[in-house]
């Protein structure tokens, strides 16, 4: 049960920042070079989600197998681990974006190269 919380706190303080902090990096990244992109006959199209989504998706998946095999270790019911999971779960992703809005300056879910404004 104990390590239950170690995982949990160590994920929702620690892992979640960063994953959402990437995820909003990798699509400012994109966002601001697509303009570049276009002028070279390209696009950076598909890029926050290739380096951003997908690790954010891998992170979540790893999180929720962890808390699950530590929750259902520590002989609580399913519905039990279930609700467990599911609370550090959506404090960690509440956590994570709050960090990631922080570092970001609000712009965490402005957008990908659509949202980029190029004047060519």
């Amino acid at each position: 049960m104990t390590l239950f919380w170690v995982f949990g706190t160590l994920g929702a303080v620690l892992v979640m920042p960063v994953a959402w902090t990437w995820f909003g990096w990798a699509f400012s990244e994109e966002r601001t070079d697509e303009c570049r992109a276009l002028a070279a006959g390209t696009s950076m199209g598909g890029y926050g989600a290739l380096l951003g989504l997908v690790p954010l998706i891998v992170v979540y998946a790893i999180g929720a197998v962890v808390l699950w095999s530590t929750a259902a270790a520590g002989k609580r019911t399913r519905s039990s681990a279930v609700g467990h999971v599911l609370v550090v779960m959506i404090a960690g992703t509440a956590i994570g974006i709050a960090v990631a809005q922080f570092l970001l300056a609000g712009q965490l879910f402005v957008g990908g190269a659509a949202a980029a404004s190029c004047l060519i």
